[in-house]
């Protein structure tokens, strides 16, 4: 399989999200919502990360110390008037290169579509500081990260996101199927971000990743096994319904072992555990939609059934609840009922 490729609909696609994200961040910051604030995502989008010294705040030019993506070399002097209000010492920019004459500084962009502030991280010694919002609404400073204090640390939490970009690439450009879904599979079950995404590409290659997906499924508790679930549905189509029908009796049978032990707010407050198997519960249902298998229909109205003569389950407003994504998914066969809009609510 050759090398997936962004065709010019997805590029207007991105260029749409652009234009949306900045008026959203426009009307939020005018509510006191979620404003602009730095998060390490924004490497995904980033075509160059640099660390680099501020040498002129007035001419906005830096030098490069260290080079994480792109092709700057050290020692190299770049141009970014989109700092120069804030530069300060030593910084890490996450930039993004569009056309624009080279030297100039107008071939910079923010990896953050419209706000600069958020994609820089101001590094003083040791102690690296980045644009936060720590309440939601209230205002957004530059404070010291706390969950990855150190630089080291902080150039680890980078080169996560990276790695996971190169690895997705790898296994996107991957030829042989075996080999993509050796690649998707480490993702899946290894220390990587889009986990989800890999999942949806495992779901793409056929019969050779049904293995793979199996063995995670049948895998210790994981939040990624709903994304699991739905792959192994489109990857193995016909020959796996019956497995994941068994799949839906088990979890049927876990529940029903379980319920009596719950109290209200069990979603919030409860052990992962149920989180993740109730996430599971709703990938088979939904497996099933895609991919019908009329065995399954009756025990998919036991778990209807089952769900709905639970307090527990109905009460709580604040989560999806299964009965309503079962008739949300499998309509009441009746010629005068209503349309069933879809559930409201929270999935784990």
């Amino acid at each position: 399989m050759p090398p997936i490729r962004v065709t010019w609909p997805l590029r207007i696609c991105a260029v749409v999200s652009g234009i949306l994200l900045s008026v959203f961040v426009a009307v939020s910051g005018a509510r006191g919502g979620v404003l602009p604030s730095f998060h390490p995502t924004c490497a995904y989008r980033a075509t160059h990360i640099v660390v680099v010294q501020t040498e002129s705040q007035e001419e906005a030019r830096f030098r490069v110390l260290e080079t994480w993506k792109g092709d700057k070399q050290k020692d190299e002097r770049i141009v970014v008037p989109g700092v120069a209000k804030f530069a300060k010492g030593e910084m890490v920019l996450f930039l993004c290169r569009k056309a624009g004459p080279v030297g100039t500084g107008e071939e910079w962009e923010s990896a953050n579509f419209s706000d600069w502030r958020s994609t820089v991280a101001w590094i003083d010694g040791d102690e690296v500081s980045v644009l936060q919002q720590e309440k939601i609404p209230g205002p957004t400073h530059l404070a010291p990260l706390t969950y990855h204090k150190t630089r080291a640390e902080f150039k680890k939490l980078i080169f996560f996101y990276l790695r996971t970009e190169r690895q997705l690439a790898a296994a996107k450009a991957a030829r042989d199927t075996e080999e993509r879904v050796r690649i998707l599979a480490e993702i899946v079950t290894g220390h990587y971000d889009r986990k989800d995404e890999a999942c949806v590409e495992l779901g793409r290659c056929g019969q050779a990743a049904v293995p793979a997906l199996r063995s995670f499924i049948r895998g210790p508790l994981d939040h990624t096994q709903k994304y699991a679930i739905a792959a192994m549905a489109d990857a193995g189509g016909d020959s796996v319904l019956s497995e994941l029908d068994a799949m839906l009796q088990e979890e049927l049978a876990y529940w029903k072992e379980t319920a009596p032990t719950l109290k209200k707010g069990w979603c919030y407050t409860g052990p992962e555990e149920l989180r993740i198997r109730y996430g599971n519960l709703f990938a088979l249902l939904h497996a099933f939609k895609k991919h019908p298998y009329p065995p399954a229909a009756q025990h998919i109205s036991e778990v209807r059934d089952f769900f709905r003569a639970q307090p527990v389950f109905e009460e709580d407003k604040r989560i999806t609840r299964i009965p309503d994504y079962c008739d949300y998914l499998f309509p009441p066969e009746k010629k005068d009922a209503p349309d069933t809009a879809e559930p409201k609510g929270r999935q784990p």
